[in-house]
């Protein structure tokens, strides 16, 4: 991605799978343009991390949305390198959306096990012998 103008100047394989564009649709094109950006907060926060880093940014996760209208959550890694005399994002995506949706369901299991528990009145111990 150019820094100038934030245009797709390549993509690969993979993320032509994880967005459904193709690379023809997506090169000369803007995550704008393309309407991945789901967030123009944290769009805007990452480009603050980059700037407040310098050249990179990492370990930063956003949501995005592919061309189907998935929801996608993916932690990005971006580095600042020249590409034939301009600044371009070197980016690496990794989709962590169906791990987030395995921690949240587990977290909401601990949620409900500990209303559960909570909800049940404790046993009285009955005692023995005679009065």
């Amino acid at each position: 991605m150019r820094r100038a103008d934030g245009q797709f100047i390549e993509v690969n394989e993979r993320w032509v799978s994880l967005f459904g564009f193709t690379a023809e649709e997506a090169i000369g094109r803007t995550f704008n343009e393309l309407r991945i950006g789901t967030n123009e907060g944290e769009c805007a926060r990452f480009d603050s991390v980059l700037a407040a880093q310098g050249r990179y940014a990492r370990d930063f996760e956003l949501d995005l949305r592919s061309s189907r209208g998935e929801m996608l959550r993916v932690v990005v890694a971006s580095e600042t390198m020249d590409v034939g005399g301009e600044a371009c994002l070197i980016t690496m995506m990794r989709d962590v959306t169906e791990r987030r949706r395995a921690e949240r369901e587990i977290e909401d299991q601990r949620r409900q096990l500990r209303a559960s528990r909570s909800r049940r009145s404790p046993r009285r111990a009955v005692g023995r012998g005679g009065a």
